[in-house]
């Protein structure tokens, strides 16, 4: 095969590669943007309805001292 002709078939080939990339992206996207995900705005910070930060560690289940005010 000619070297010129052999350039040619790995451009061909390097663009199609290029597209079926871009393709997979765009469906991949479009999937996501599909069936988003609920978001779940309980765990935001500052969402709590506790009125401190020791009954939202309490709410949370946090027995760990660095959870609570004053680590204790």
């Amino acid at each position: 095969m000619d070297t010129t002709v052999a350039g040619i078939v790995v451009t061909i080939v390097l663009i199609l590669t290029g597209i079926v990339a871009l393709v997979r992206t765009v469906l991949a996207a479009r999937l996501r943007r599909r069936f988003a995900a609920d978001r779940d705005d309980t765990q935001r910070a500052g969402a709590s309805e506790e009125p401190n930060a020791y009954d939202a560690a309490q709410r949370a289940g946090g027995s760990s001292a660095w959870m609570r005010p004053g680590g204790f």
